[in-house]
């Protein structure tokens, strides 16, 4: 009768640290409000969440079975993670652009230090050792380093800024100082020596999209969350059934191989994929691993998803909300948050059957059309089986510049790069032959010939159209982000170069720098289409490659190839022009 004492004394407890969440959360404000973040003490003994639009932090004291949140300085927290070897927590926020310092043992937490960043923040990490801080500052396309001391920001301690070629966003502490930062968009990870601040290694995941990183000690691998798009399948029912055109992912590679500059991953790497045929499992993103064990937030299909060495194969559990973010509390226990519902879960792990101890938070009442469009955009439920979101090729509203055949215009075998969303209410007639007059209608395409939602008898016929309009009310609220420019001379000097040069008659800066006419480029699809609509320079700075087809990856070819031979560019006037361009 032991372990029903057991589990009836967890119970229990558990019931009174829900009663003391939902009191506070009844006395003023909500407990949560997008929750993005999850910190976990060293002793395992506190549990830290992040809200981002309150910029709070509750704290879970699983000791004492008591709760209290408390207001970070600053607004838009985007990241918490506590230090390894003291009672410190570091947090990041978006405004003013900076990282915190947080003393975790006062009550209520005490802010003592901060630093500026030169950029806004997306996540972070701390040393193994707590030596060092390192942040992902994604649409600076760099991350900065900061030396610790006993686990706390410095008076002295200089932000060391590092650029990449690709944008930052997830960040994980390797061994020795060493820290693996990947891609927002694409597939691309670097190995980062915090002491010098310099690369070491880079390597290239086969995919994109990833959310999430996570070591397993034990094993001494690197899981990751990311997903894969076929640039040659189509989206037809079939290739969506069969995960022929897109693909969620777990990869597994040794540590030991990640900070080799020379490994080769395809002898090293284990891929798992989640989901299975007439299941499909829709962006996978936080991650946690231990002992061989994998389990997964699986934002697009609402799920949990989990794996170990000895099953090799993944088990799902349903949950309400989306998860986003996981954190391992101890060793059969996680918590997961949900940034879109606004709750936080506790779960245990029982044989093989994962439970649910308790549920924290009221969930978020999606009441603006805005809301309800958001939720969709990353809802895999809209696509045949689950298999892909919005999301999955438009992540949180970018794009990783891969091709797609989406039969946008009219027909297949003609793979299109996939635009950003920043902006892009602004920017019809949408397709790249400028075809759709109307954004709604342009998602409602795609919701029936590319996503192939699947419908049942208890969905009205106009359902599409509504949730459409919803996704289109959501699009309307993305902004792509500004760039501060360094030399504001020479961005001048592009920008007269730019109307001399008649750039201004197909990219309108009235129209966000488009036009709403389709032109003859000098370059053609794989069907003969050679008119197209041209895409806004707004964001230029953030895409890696240009034309329908991405046949360009840098600014210098795109501008040298213009069909109006007649113009050269000098490589100072590429560089005026792109200055100019950067800070659109």
């Amino acid at each position: 009768m032991q372990p029903v004492r057991t589990y009836a004394c967890l119970a229990a407890s558990l019931f009174v640290l829900f009663q003391s969440i939902e009191r506070k959360a009844m006395a003023g404000q909500p407990m949560f409000s997008r929750p993005i973040a999850i910190a976990v003490s060293a002793d395992r003994g506190s549990v830290f969440i992040g809200n981002q639009n309150s910029s709070s932090i509750v704290v879970l004291d699983m000791q004492t079975q008591t709760t209290r949140q408390v207001r970070s300085h600053g607004s838009g927290l985007t990241d918490l993670v506590c230090s390894p070897n003291s009672d410190w927590l570091l947090a990041t926020t978006s405004s003013p652009s900076q990282i915190q310092e947080v003393d975790a043992a006062t009550n209520p937490l005490e802010q003592t230090r901060s630093a500026s960043l030169p950029g806004i923040p997306s996540k972070l990490a701390i040393s193994l050792d707590g030596r060092f801080a390192c942040v992902s500052m994604t649409w600076n396309h760099a991350i900065g380093i900061l030396e610790l001391k006993d686990g706390r920001l410095s008076v002295d301690s200089e932000l060391k800024l590092l650029s990449l070629e690709f944008q930052p966003q997830e960040v994980l502490a390797l061994e020795n100082g060493l820290f693996l930062v990947a891609d927002a968009f694409g597939g691309q990870l670097a190995v980062v020596d915090a002491k010098t601040a310099k690369a070491i290694a880079s390597h290239k995941v086969n995919g994109h999209h990833i959310g999430g990183l996570a070591r397993d000690d034990s094993m001494g691998t690197i899981a990751i969350t990311h997903q894969r798009l076929s640039a040659v399948a189509h989206t037809n029912r079939d290739d969506i059934h069969w995960g022929t055109l897109m693909q969620n992912i777990v990869t597994a590679i040794p540590e030991a191989q990640l900070i080799d500059p020379k490994a080769n991953f395809d002898k090293s790497t284990v891929r798992w994929m989640v989901g299975k045929v007439g299941n499909g499992a829709s962006d996978p993103s936080g991650i946690a691993a231990w002992d061989g064990r994998v389990f997964v937030a699986v934002t697009g299909t609402n799920q949990i998803a989990w794996r170990d060495k000895s099953s090799g194969r993944f088990q799902y559990h349903a949950v309400e909300q989306s998860p986003t973010r996981l954190a391992r509390l101890s060793e059969n226990r996680l918590l997961w948050i949900s940034l879109l519902g606004d709750t936080a879960n506790m779960m245990e792990l029982d044989g093989d059957r994962l439970m649910t101890l308790a549920s924290f938070g009221t969930p978020r009442v999606l009441a603006s059309p805005e809301e309800r469009g958001e939720a969709a955009f990353f809802s895999g439920r809209l696509s045949h089986d689950g298999w892909m979101s919005c999301s999955s090729c438009h992540i949180n509203g970018h794009s990783p510049d891969l091709l797609a055949d989406t039969k946008g215009d009219g027909r297949h075998d003609t793979p299109k790069r996939i635009p950003s969303l920043f902006n892009v209410a602004s920017t019809g007639p949408w397709t790249w032959n400028g075809s759709e007059p109307t954004l709604a209608g342009q998602i409602a395409k795609t919701l029936s010939t590319t996503m192939h939602r699947d419908t049942n008898a208890m969905q009205a016929v106009d359902d599409d159209v509504k949730v459409a309009n919803d996704i289109a009310a959501y699009l309307e609220t993305l902004r792509s982000p500004r760039v501060e420019i360094a030399n504001p001379v020479e961005r001048k000097r592009g920008q007269d170069l730019f109307e001399m040069r008649g750039c201004t008659r197909c990219h309108q800066p009235s129209l966000h720098y488009t036009s709403r006419d389709a032109y003859d480029v000098g370059v053609f699809d794989e069907a003969g289409q050679n008119k197209f609509n041209p895409p806004s320079m707004v964001g230029i700075a953030h895409r890696k490659a240009f034309l329908h087809d991405g046949r360009y990856k840098e600014l210098g070819e795109l501008l040298r190839s213009h069909p109006d031979t007649s113009v050269e560019w000098t490589t100072e006037e590429i560089a005026s022009l792109s200055q100019f361009l950067a800070s659109l």
